[in-house]
């Protein structure tokens, strides 16, 4: 059951022996009794008619919710969960079930209490428990029965669990917690517990925040305890193309630092082996200029270079954690193709100015982690690129993030604030500087698709479609990567996935994928032929066309729920651009009954624009889509659904057509 959003931690290096940071950890396991009672004054306080009608309009309640972290070691937490609340909605699937990691067998109770308006009572044990399997991790879940509304559900778990892995490079973990859920909850509590030796500190949380915070120190269980509690916190509304949950709430956001030798650990410190790989091993070999003069020969412009580069490092190289950089340099790396990643893009940056390409390198992080320059940032969080100024506009390229595009930024990093490492002085200068810089909002090139359907409807209704569709930006990767090295039997089972059309018989007699391959330019295409054979209805004295989505847009990249009714702006990170024609051939003697030749609607969030022309034994659909980049107020969410996606106002259109005596 997701009931809050996700906890992020990245641990630390774990070069400190795990026995020095444990304590005793008994007391966190004395509430988990296999039994619970009611209090009976808690029964009368929290009555449950007088929660259903004050919390009407939500599916839950949450009487007490509590979280507690138990960070005993460098490399394991005990998470503890204990939670009581009151359904609303009984067929909200997120209440009624419950899942959570099955961790280690050291550290494994749970408990639960159902108690209906009935005065039925039902208690559930770890015996109750089903193991699932997801990602090849175990889970233990539980569908709670009997569930009314009006239901009470109890429940408690812990779970040890490993929380990271070693790094080579600096020593700072970086913490996120989350301060709300997705109901209303009378009483919150969240408990974080670490090692004294563990340094912390904590991001400026708005001041009705900060006050329910507290920090204290124990000595002699070498421990430092952050606890959070709050009554009556509001919800977390989750709602499709809103902002990050970090942009919208104000969660918990402590950065840990450590060192080999008990000195704190800062970023300027954490970078130091980066900057040193670049500045002392920045020497280019004749052979590895050999390497970039063969791969840039034919390249005329900085874009070609740097995209032939780009594709040339994805190709060859690997990614290795594991490698000390101190101890390798540029040959090293040309020989043995891999490398940690933040060395790996230094080694690119290399490659690129030495081919003419003047750039800079960055350190970011995704959107969900909020302004990086307020916390005492960890280097292991930060993803590198590459900041160039390209003949069409500023690019900043992650070369192992997604394999997108050089010309694409990923939406995780759009607009983001990021951390540009330059020399202090001159090239020669040994020192280095860093300052924040904004990455760009959009992408060089916008993505667009352009479809062209050409159906031709037999006399006893079969459709046959020749259909042809091209992408362009990062559509064009986005597609290569769901076919890429795929069978061609899941190849038809996606294509079929992606034509959006229902309640249709679908028989795909040709495909063909144009240009699948992993290049950061390629521009794909799919050419297929495929028979509808149940859209044609033929009645007494009509023929009617279920077009069932056949005249819809893609929906691939707008995804998008039912309700119109939003608490959350509207965000749109990446602009795109869908061009469609359909031509529809049908028997001279069908005469189309049309109601609307032209339909033109213009918001600030984007536009549709399609008309139709007719000429005998022809219908032609041109349909031109756009949907712009930015933040849009909660009302443009409604302009959303009548510009896309199944509300769109063509994509459940019928065509009627009357049978004219030859």
């Amino acid at each position: 059951m997701r009931i809050y959003f996700t906890v992020i931690i990245i641990t630390l290096s774990s070069v400190i022996i795990n026995g020095c940071l444990t304590y005793d950890s008994f007391h966190r396991r004395s509430y988990l009794l296999n039994e619970k009672k009611e209090n009976p004054q808690e029964a009368i306080k929290y009555n449950p008619n007088n929660l259903l009608e004050k919390y009407k309009g939500n599916d839950a309640v949450f009487i007490h919710y509590s979280t507690v972290y138990d960070q005993i070691q460098i490399e394991y937490t005990y998470k503890i969960v204990s939670a009581k609340y009151l359904i609303i909605n009984k067929d909200n699937e997120q209440l009624t079930t419950l899942s959570f990691p099955k961790g280690s067998s050291s550290s494994r109770k749970f408990y639960a209490v159902i108690r209906n308006p009935d005065g039925w009572v039902k208690f559930l044990s770890i015996d109750d428990l089903t193991e699932i399997e997801e990602n090849g991790d175990i889970f233990y879940k539980i569908a709670f029965p009997n569930i009314v509304k009006g239901s009470i559900v109890e429940y408690g778990y812990e779970v040890e669990h490993g929380i990271g892995y070693s790094y080579s490079l600096g020593r700072t973990s970086f913490v996120v917690l989350p301060l709300q859920l997705n109901y209303p909850c009378i009483n919150y509590k969240l408990t974080y517990t670490i090692p004294t030796i563990l340094k912390p500190y904590v991001q400026d949380l708005p001041k009705d925040l900060k006050d329910n915070l507290t920090m204290t120190k124990d000595k002699n269980d070498h421990k430092t305890c952050f606890i959070f509690e709050k009554k009556n916190v509001a919800p977390v509304k989750y709602e499709p193309y809103s902002e990050d949950l970090f942009v919208r709430t104000s969660p918990l956001v402590i950065s840990l630092y450590i060192d080999q030798m008990g000195k704190e650990s800062t970023f300027q410190r954490s970078v130091e082996s980066v900057w040193n790989f670049m500045f002392y091993k920045n020497t280019i070999s004749n052979k590895l200029k050999y390497k970039v003069d063969d791969i840039i020969k034919n390249c005329k412009s900085r874009n070609e270079k740097l995209d032939s580069l780009l594709t040339y490092l994805r190709r060859e190289y690997k990614v290795d954690r594991y490698l000390d950089i101190s101890r390798i340099d540029y040959d090293d790396v040309f020989e043995s193709k891999r490398a940690p990643e933040k060395a790996l893009v230094a080694y690119f940056q290399a490659l690129l100015n030495y081919a003419g390409v003047e750039s800079s390198y960055v350190l970011a992080t995704e959107r969900k982690w909020g302004d990086i320059s307020g916390v005492n940032h960890s280097i292991e969080h930060m993803k590198p690129g590459i900041y160039v100024s390209l003949d069409n506009g500023i690019a900043v390229v992650f070369p192992f993030y997604s394999k997108l595009p050089y010309y694409s930024i990923p939406v995780e990093f759009a607009g983001q604030k990021a951390l540009r490492i330059t020399p202090a002085h001159s090239s020669s200068d040994d020192e280095f500087t860093y300052s924040y810089i904004d990455l760009p909002r959009k992408s060089i090139q916008p993505l667009q698709i352009i479809e062209s359907l050409d159906i031709k409807i037999t006399d006893d209704g079969k459709m046959i479609v020749d259909d042809y569709r091209v992408f362009h930006g990062s559509a064009s990767h986005y597609e290569i990567y769901r076919f890429y090295n795929k069978s061609f039997d899941d190849k038809v089972r996606i294509y079929k996935s992606k034509l959006n059309y229902k309640n249709v018989t679908l028989d795909i007699k040709k495909l063909e994928l144009e240009n699948l391959k992993i290049n950061s330019s390629a521009q794909f295409a799919i050419k297929s032929n495929y028979v509808i054979g149940n859209s044609v209805v033929f009645l007494p004295d009509e023929i009617v066309l279920q077009t069932n989505g056949i005249l819809g847009l893609d929906r691939n990249y707008m995804t998008i729920g039912d309700t119109v009714k939003r608490e959350n702006n509207v965000v749109i990170y990446e602009s795109e651009e869908m061009i469609r024609k359909i031509n529809i051939h049908f028997p001279k003697n069908w005469k189309p009954l049309m109601k609307d030749s032209s339909y033109k609607v213009i918001y600030k969030i984007g536009s549709i624009d399609w008309k139709i022309d007719y000429t005998p034994g022809l219908l032609t659909y041109q349909i031109k889509r756009s949907i712009n980049e930015g933040l849009f107020e909660p009302l443009s969410f409604s302009e959303l659904l009548e510009i896309q996606g199944t509300h769109g106002k063509l994509f459940d259109e019928s065509i009627v057509f009357s049978k004219q005596d030859n």
